[in-house]
């Protein structure tokens, strides 16, 4: 008998690879995790959200934030055993770009480039792990808070 016909979401008369669904699950458990982590992160100024741009919709399988101090940052996460990426570098980092734009183009995007941090999200992350994610980034932003509170007295 010939194969069932495909769903209406797949143009073609093959059945889809079995990793099709697992991106469409995966997909939904990044908007779900995404979730978890701005309800973290709600009001703390410290901590800037990159948004989606109005109209567009996101696949969601990064979730970036920008920092300031962001590499010292990433190192005490590292030390707690929280290994957040980079996943942004301005173009004009690569030598390939630097000789046609010069290190003062785009000052922008090299800002972004120097604090765009990916916290970690993947389908096997849970509710917990957003959470000692997130109550460890806030750890250490309080603490370098109150660090340079009392260098100021």
């Amino acid at each position: 008998p010939p194969p069932p016909p495909p769903p209406p979401l797949f143009f073609s008369p093959h059945p889809p690879p079995p990793a099709i669904p697992l991106r469409l699950v995966g997909s939904e458990m990044c908007i779900r995790d995404r979730e978890w982590y701005d309800q973290q992160f709600q009001g703390i100024s410290e901590i800037k959200r990159i948004p989606n741009a109005q109209g567009c919709e996101s696949s969601s399988h990064l979730y970036q934030i920008l920092l300031d101090d962001r590499d010292d940052i990433m190192m005490a996460l590292a030390d707690v055993g929280v290994h957040p990426g980079v996943h942004y570098r301005s173009n004009i980092e690569y030598s390939m770009f630097q000789q046609a734009s010069g290190s003062d183009a785009c000052p922008k995007a090299m800002q972004a480039s120097k604090t765009t941090v990916s916290l970690p999200m993947h389908l096997g992350i849970s509710h917990a792990d957003v959470d000692f994610v997130s109550c460890s980034l806030k750890s250490i932003l309080e603490y370098r808070v109150s660090r340079r509170m009392r260098s100021c007295a």
